[in-house]
């Protein structure tokens, strides 16, 4: 399942990518 809000698709993999983009963007 994709827990990402900004996920409207099912994917693991575009999750993943979200939610290290969103850390990064966080950390910065």
């Amino acid at each position: 399942m994709c827990k990402c809000r900004f996920c409207l698709i099912n994917i693991e993999l575009l999750c993943s990518i979200i939610m290290t983009f969103t850390k990064v963007l966080i950390t910065i």
